[in-house]
């Protein structure tokens, strides 16, 4: 009587988790079902669509926490050619570790191994301000189509001016480029470092500067307001002060958004 009274507890919780294990299965397989249909878009070469439903599917459970639909978003939005917004895909697919569930969905592993092939990132160390832009151009040629055709979509590229976050990483195709006079080699898979003075990037979203009279000063509002501004801004005041009278007078205004002095040429790569 005593071990049939001890074992009650036991029994009841697993009837009560039965059903709730089942409910889960049922809700990752319909999710299944519909990453699978999403991703007929991208075969049909209608990416549009299949970002569309996938975004959906990562707003909510149980696909914001699963891996294969974030990676995914990552395919579909790789089909879209938006590097960047695929690379953050794919992150988030292998912090929510997709790796061990590669083998799930016959896509998944050649699209990863592809993702990572193809392109490297970079990420902007030492600006005030969330965007950038700056001069690049390659510094070898690529003769790789598919790299080629990736480098040629990129937003601005045929400017040589991009424009990026300095708040996440931005991705390029595998190989070396001159970002302003900085040499930048892209590795397969990996993320390299550069500061925002090496790639002579200025702030696309000017902050609001004040100069203090006498002391030279400098406070700020707007974007990369609160954060310590660069001694360059300190030294050279009256370049700000003539910067906020163009803007006043209808041009464009730019700072310098870099807190370190860096040589020429000099050539980054991180392993």
């Amino acid at each position: 009587m005593r071990t049939t009274t001890a074992l009650a507890p036991l029994i009841i919780t697993l009837a009560l988790a039965g059903p709730a294990a089942a409910e889960d299965d049922k809700a990752i397989r319909r999710l299944r079902h519909e990453v699978d249909q999403a991703l007929l878009y991208v075969n049909m070469n209608l990416p549009d669509r299949a970002v569309e439903s996938l975004q959906a599917l990562v707003e909510k459970d149980p696909g914001k926490t699963d891996g294969l639909t974030w990676l995914a978003l990552g395919k579909a939005l790789y089909g879209q050619q938006k590097l960047d917004d695929a690379g953050a895909a794919v992150a988030q697919a292998e912090v929510l570790g997709v790796k061990d569930h590669l083998d799930e969905a016959k896509w998944a592993r050649a699209f990863l191994e592809e993702f990572k092939e193809n392109l490297g990132s970079v990420r902007i160390r030492d600006a005030t301000c969330p965007y950038v832009k700056f001069p690049a151009k390659l510094a070898v040629p690529i003769v790789n189509r598919k790299k080629r055709a990736l480098l040629e979509a990129l937003p601005g590229w045929r400017k040589k001016e991009l424009e990026r976050s300095t708040e996440r990483a931005f991705y390029l195709p595998v190989g070396e480029f001159m970002l302003a006079e900085t040499k930048v080699k892209v590795i397969a898979g990996e993320e390299t470092a550069v500061t925002a003075q090496e790639i002579g990037a200025v702030c696309t979203a000017l902050p609001q500067l004040a100069v203090t009279p006498g002391t030279g000063a400098v406070t700020g509002s707007g974007p990369g307001a609160g954060q310590q501004q660069p001694s360059f801004m300190a030294d050279n005041w009256w370049w700000i002060v003539l910067g906020a009278v163009a803007v006043a007078g209808g041009t464009t205004a730019a700072v310098v958004v870099a807190t370190q002095d860096s040589g020429p040429q000099k050539f980054h790569q991180v392993f």
